[in-house]
Order: C-alpha cells, then structure tokens, then sequence
C-alpha cells in the first residue's frame, strides 16, 4: 500500500482558511479535495464514511437535537458499539490487507459516528481479534485511543483554549494499515479536524507500529539515532515533494532532526510518527501546523527512508528482527 501525499493548506491570515490542494485520505479510503462548511460538509463527511464502511450512510440523519450533556457519553458508546465489527468485504476493501489469518489473527472495523449541532466525528479504525482466542482487548483499546485522539481534545469537554471555540468540532479518521505480519501491524490514521470553528481547520497524520506479542508500540525516536545526514536527506525529501518548503522560514534539516528524534519539535508545529511500508521500509508520517509571513501552513505528507539510509543509525531493537534486518 502507498500513502498519498498531502499538499500543504495555505490561507493569508484573518481570511478563512481555504484549501489551495487537499487529499487528506489515502486514495481508496475516501479521500476528498477542497473544503466546506455547514451541513455540505457533514453530507460529505458522511458520504466518505459510508464508502469506507462499504454501505450508503450518507443519508442518515443521525442528529441528536437534545442538549442532555449528560447522554453524552452514553450516546457516543451507544454509536461506537452499534457499529463496531464490520469485516471486510474483499482484499480491496477499504485499502486493507485480505486474509491475516495465516499470521494468527483477523480484523473488523470499529467505527465511533457521532452528529449533533455542533459536533461531528465519524472515525474507523482496525480492531484485532487472535484466531488462538487471546484477548486483544488492550491492543483494540490503543489502537482506537490513537484513531480518537483529536476527538477526545474536544468532547466531551472541549480541552483547548475556549477562546478557540465557535461552535464547531468535527474529526474524520480513516485508516489504512500499511503492514502487518505474524509480529507487528502498522497503521496510518488520516485526520480531517476543526478546532472548534471552521476557521482551525487542520489536516494530520497519526500513525502506530505496534508489537502484537506485548502490545507495545515503537516510536520513531527509539528505533532510529537520527543523525544530521539523515535528517537533511528527509528534509530534501519532504521539499521534493513540495517545492514551497525552500520559500519558508522557520524549518530546516536540524528542525528535522528533532522531529524525528523527539516526535516533535520543541514548539509542537512539526510532528514525526513512524509507520513500516509494505516493503518493510521506515516511513515517516509527518504533520506540520505553522504560520510564516501572513500565512498559515497546515498539511501532511509522508516520507520514506531505505534500508540503507537507515544502515547506521538502527537502534537496537525487537521491530527490526522482526523485519528481518
């Protein structure tokens, strides 16, 4: 499988953000172009979960027009276990591998859908189940903690500055797993999201390599020594891939560097996940949210290292025997 890359979001300052190229979604899951507001929006949000999901949901009205604060948990579990468990209906379906029952496990798709007035998610991610009949209920529970992520920053209790809230919180999260074998299964979760208006509107990846024998997850900073050769050659990578990144200040290879040795730069604008292609080759899932000169900067995009630009600086680590490397 082959990640899409993501072209940034750009928007002079105090204008709403608008989006000059967007394919959030890998290109089977849905993947959309331009944005909107308003119930067109939720119409489309709907529309590419539905073809996730491989069903037509995209004339459900599921607005819950009641203000009970205190439904809403129940609610969002009462979504979340009533369409948790749809297996896949091909080797094609929703851009997931066919049949892993030969590495000891199989896999549904686990959905969160919830619409009311303000809010919108509708998030699927894999939930595993061992064919030797152990629990994977830990493993299912990181796995959907990292699909949900943004929407738990925002309910039910919105965590950001409430200054930033106008009314509008939407996550959509589709996912494509990337590898997986006996061992490990990577997997990469694309995340359509606005921070409480239209106007923070943000485009991330978030992705996990997880040891299916501990439950573990390898970061990106504790398998690779990222040292400044490397880091300038996914710098030269990423403006490779969009030539703008020479034109903005404020990011470089060293910027790179700590991204990847820390998850993060130190001013939380630039972001690293690691994920394994199907090559069985280090990829990184990078995410960026910053401003420079009038204009603000959101996107992804994903970058890949070869086994021998990483030769040199593998830590030791259980994920690359288990690569074979």
């Amino acid at each position: 499988m082959k990640l899409k890359r993501m072209i940034s979001v750009l928007a002079t300052v105090g204008v709403c953000l608008s989006l000059i190229s967007c394919n959030l979604l890998p290109e089977n899951l849905g993947g959309t172009s331009g944005s909107s507001s308003g119930d067109n929006y939720i119409d489309n949000v709907k529309e590419n979960f539905a073809q996730l999901l491989g069903k037509d949901d995209s004339k459900d009205d599921s607005k819950d027009d009641s203000k009970d604060d205190s439904k809403d948990d129940d609610d969002k579990q009462a979504a979340d276990d009533e369409n948790d468990g749809k297996e896949p209906e091909s080797e094609n379906d929703s851009n997931l591998p066919g049949d892993t029952s030969k590495y000891g496990y199989t896999y549904k798709i686990g959905q969160i859908k919830y619409v009311d007035e303000e809010n919108s998610y509708l998030i699927a991610y894999p939930q595993i189940e061992f064919t030797d009949g152990r629990s994977a209920d830990d493993i299912n529970e990181t796995i959907k903690r990292c699909a949900s992520y943004q929407m738990d920053l925002m309910y039910p209790v919105f965590q950001y500055n409430q200054d930033l809230y106008q009314g509008r919180c939407e996550s959509n999260v589709s996912f494509e797993i990337t590898y997986c074998d006996e061992n490990i299964i990577s997997i990469v979760f694309s995340d359509h999201y606005f921070v409480g208006s239209i106007f923070s509107e943000y485009y991330d990846y978030r992705s996990m390599v997880m040891d299916l024998n501990t439950g573990d997850s390898y970061k990106l900073g504790a398998v690779i020594d990222a040292d400044d050769e490397f880091a300038e050659k996914m710098y030269k990578q990423l403006i490779s891939k969009d030539e703008t990144w020479k034109e903005r200040p404020g990011f470089d290879a060293s910027m790179m560097k700590q991204a990847i040795t820390n998850g993060t730069t130190d001013d939380s604008r630039f972001i690293a996940y690691l994920y394994i292609t199907e090559k069985k080759e280090l990829g990184i899932a990078f995410s960026y949210h910053y401003g420079y000169g009038g204009v603000i900067c959101r996107g992804c995009m994903d970058l890949q290292a070869s086994d021998s630009d990483i030769k040199n600086i593998m830590r030791d680590s259980d994920l690359w025997g288990y690569l074979g490397k």
